[in-house]
């Protein structure tokens, strides 16, 4: 639940837990500031109430600096830093991790579990006095202890994307964090485990090693769990081949409730014509959606501007895009990664760090639609389309035969009322890009290769 040395600490809490509860620090007015590692490690650490907090909340990143304040003024200050005032007598308030305890002249921290952390009095148990030793004398200047009811206000930090869920992507790099941590700390919703590859120019293809002991860890912890395949296909053939491994060797039959995504980021790929490049993100989406998995399509800005937006737009689709706040461009996809980075509840301090891991946020309820209660899934029907320069509509509807076939207005409308497909118009070029995928998926199908 905290961390035991000061060195582990990642969020204020454990900071505070450290501070009251595994070193010795004593509570002084006057020398309220004496509170740093070096003196907790020492066993000389001095401070009060309110100065206690603003350096955990300093040290554990809810603060740019440490602001050193009074319980005079510490409500105005945080709430002019990206913190909300919420009265707790106005009724039920559901006590947070890291939530600030407020009234006249006492300040606390809510460290989560039903425990608060607190400067509370100095050796002689005054209050407002300085003890005459340093460091904590009889165990009850700086106490650890059952959440009391007496507050006036919760002082919470306000999430830096409100609305949004908080996604994990992992591999094997990351082998050892703890999932259960990370969503009791940081309110982390889902992962999405690396599966597996292609790699060296599609001469090889494996398996992340790390992916099936990372998906029974979060669905452990109680967290959705979906999962990405880095690809370098760069063709239709390619794309397919990298599905099968995928399906049958990467996820081997696992249950996941996210998106199953495929990874486009390659500089081959990205200087594909866009007619190409969105046949070969199809084929493999196609490919994993008939395994029984919904598909998503992972890149930045230079992969998904040369897909053609309206063959894409029924998948899910996962922004890369590294900043500050979600991209306009991508502002009706599903999810942003905003980068690699330490948390500490939404509020973010950029590192590249070893064993740092990439944060999104996630505005699709994913495991509400893959388990069937929202009609917003992706239609798996196929695409309703005409060609620039055909005189009829093409209906593929990812038949065995793998050939798109001709209708009339008819027939098209009558698709439409039952399907609920659009009609979507598109180039020759995307015509043509189709034709190919379809042939790869009809020779593949013959080689007797699942489809």
């Amino acid at each position: 639940m905290w961390a035991q040395t000061i060195t582990e600490c990642k969020d204020p809490a454990d900071y505070a837990y450290c501070t009251c509860k595994v070193y010795s620090c004593g509570y002084s007015q006057p020398k309220r500031d004496h509170l740093s590692i070096e003196r907790l490690k020492a066993g000389t650490a001095e401070t009060d109430c309110s100065y206690g907090v603003s350096w955990w909340l300093y040290m554990g990143g809810y603060l740019d600096e440490n602001p050193a304040f009074h319980t005079k003024i510490q409500r105005e200050y945080l709430t002019e830093h990206g913190f909300e005032l919420i009265d707790a007598n106005a009724g039920f308030v559901k006590m947070q991790r890291n939530d600030v305890l407020w009234r006249p002249g006492h300040t606390a921290l809510y460290i989560g579990d039903g425990y608060q952390a607190e400067a509370l009095r100095d050796e002689n148990h005054d209050a407002g006095y300085e003890g005459t030793t340093p460091g904590d004398q009889d165990g009850g200047e700086t106490v650890v202890r059952l959440l009391t009811y007496d507050w006036d206000y919760v002082i919470r930090k306000k999430s830096s994307h409100p609305g949004k869920k908080l996604v994990l992507d992992i591999y094997h790099g990351n082998r050892g964090i703890d999932l259960k941590a990370w969503k009791d700390r940081h309110n982390v919703w889902a992962v999405i485990p690396k599966c597996g590859g292609s790699e060296d120019d599609r001469l090889n293809r494996f398996e992340e090693t790390t992916f099936h002991e990372q998906v029974t860890q979060a669905k452990e912890a109680g967290l959705h769990v979906g999962a990405f395949y880095y690809s370098d296909a760069l063709t239709c053939q390619d794309a397919l081949a990298d599905a099968n491994h995928c399906i049958d060797k990467c996820l081997a039959g696992v249950e996941l409730d996210m998106p199953v995504y495929i990874d486009i980021e390659e500089p081959a790929q990205l200087s594909l014509p866009e007619a190409k490049l969105t046949a070969i993100v199809i084929t493999f989406c196609e490919h994993i959606r008939q395994a029984g998995y919904m598909p998503g399509i992972y890149s930045g800005y230079d992969g998904f501007s040369k897909m053609t937006p309206n063959l894409i737009s029924e998948y899910a689709l996962w922004a890369a895009a590294w900043r500050t706040s979600w991209p306009t461009w991508a502002k009706d996809y599903g999810m942003w990664q905003q980068g690699s980075i330490r948390l500490y509840d939404g509020d973010i301090k950029y590192a590249d760090v070893p064993g740092y891991v990439d944060c999104n946020w996630c505005q699709v309820d994913y495991p509400k639609i893959i388990n069937g209660g929202d009609d917003m899934q992706a239609n798996p029907i196929g695409i309703l389309y005409h060609a620039e320069g055909d005189s009829k509509n093409l209906f593929w509807n990812w038949s065995p035969e793998c050939v798109p076939f001709h209708v009339n207005g008819a027939q098209s409308k009558a698709i439409q009322n039952l399907t609920g497909l659009r009609l979507q118009k598109i180039s020759k070029a995307d015509a043509d890009a189709i034709m190919e995928m379809c042939k790869a998926r009809k020779a593949w199908r013959e080689e007797g290769i699942k489809s």
